[in-house]
């Protein structure tokens, strides 16, 4: 939800899930946006996880069905697992959550998990001679697949 989504993400996205819709945090909550695109190092985990919650909110509030999130690697991993195993248990404490995932205990038909995925790139590396006889890196980076988490 954070980030750019290309044109050959949409197109495997709607190849391969039917859907044609793609809604970022940016364009619904710009704030909460900025505040998961500069997680504070400092931040505790639980401050994390919350925001991870906040995020998870926000995405099911809005109707997602499936949930894509990238940047830093807590915020991503708690927000992937509220994504998917929090939505019919919203009252469990921080400490519950662990158990939750752990346990799946989504039996509840009328529980339905957003799908958690996540994009796949395959980086491209050229090495480009300069006239002064070093050499240039340039790596670009093109959508492979998109691999469910869950």
């Amino acid at each position: 939800m954070s980030h750019t989504i290309t044109q050959a993400q949409k197109d495997d996205f709607i190849s391969k899930y039917g859907e044609t819709s793609f809604v970022t945090l940016q364009d619904i909550n710009p704030e909460l946006s900025k505040r998961c695109q500069q997680v504070d190092p400092a931040n505790s985990l639980d401050q994390v996880m919350d925001l991870a919650k906040e995020v998870v909110k926000c995405a099911s509030d809005n109707g997602a069905t499936h949930f894509y999130c990238v940047g830093e690697p807590t915020l991503t991993m708690w927000a992937n697992i509220y994504a998917h195993y929090w939505l019919g248990y919203p009252d469990h404490t921080t400490s519950d959550w662990l158990s939750v995932a752990t346990n799946t205990i989504l039996d509840t038909p009328e529980v339905k998990p957003m799908k958690c995925v996540q994009s796949t790139t395959q980086r491209i590396s050229q090495d480009i001679p300069q006239e002064d006889g070093s050499l240039r890196k340039i790596s670009t980076f093109s959508h492979v697949q998109w691999r469910e988490l869950f």
